[in-house]
């Protein structure tokens, strides 16, 4: 019995079938399967056939994958909004907000505020969160761009200007970064240092920061 069995393993492997399908089709293990048809010599056509399949499966393996990474994504984004909908959005978490975003992010010096970083989204919300808390004049923000020798400045200079809603006259020079051109970021419009030279500011968010902090630890 074992001996017709891989006599027909054989064969199905020299068609073309891959060794799940034999392994199903004739009822033993994937391993037998190719134990018993380890010194088979495939034809271009047979070797055609398995690499389709694999490449097949893999796209398959790949959709599943990723349909159950936007079902976990989907199942915390429900989480997240059932958080935020018991917290009261006002000063007082605006506050929280923008001083573990400067502790994260910020320049901790004297010298006024400082905050760094690549998201515009992020940047939006910390300028936003600046002007909810304390009496901010807009005009007063500077800005730098941080981008690699190979990036377009003017492109990511138009961008982030529109993304922040800051001028390019507010805009300092551009901090270029020398690459070795080896690797490239492509579509990346480089970071942001935005600027506000009050250091009274700067110096009661580090403190609440610090403060805050301390609560939980």
């Amino acid at each position: 019995m074992k001996k017709i069995e891989k006599e027909k393993a054989i064969i199905l492997r020299e068609s073309g079938k891959s060794l799940s399908e034999i392994s199903e089709e004739l009822g033993v293990s994937k391993s037998t399967v190719s134990l018993w048809t380890k010194n088979v010599v495939l034809d271009g056509r047979a070797t055609m056939i398995i690499e389709d399949k694999a490449r097949m499966s893999r796209a398959k393996g790949h959709a599943t994958l990723h349909k159950k990474k936007l079902n976990r994504l989907n199942v915390a984004e429900k989480e997240a909004t059932k958080l935020l909908e018991k917290i009261k959005f006002d000063e007082n978490t605006a506050i929280i907000a923008l001083s573990i975003m400067y502790w994260c992010e910020g320049i901790k010096d004297d010298n006024g505020v400082a905050f760094t970083n690549s998201d515009p989204e992020l940047v939006r919300a910390f300028i936003s969160m600046l002007e909810k808390i304390f009496e901010i004049d807009r005009k007063k923000f500077t800005v730098c761009l941080h981008i690699h020798d190979y990036h377009n400045e003017s492109d990511s200079l138009n961008f982030w200007s529109q993304a922040i809603g800051i001028p390019l006259n507010q805009f300092t020079k551009t901090y270029k970064k020398k690459s070795n051109h080896k690797y490239s970021h492509k579509g990346y419009k480089g970071c942001v240092r935005i600027s506000y030279f009050n250091s009274h500011i700067s110096r009661t968010i580090l403190s609440f920061a610090k403060n805050f902090i301390k609560l939980y630890i």
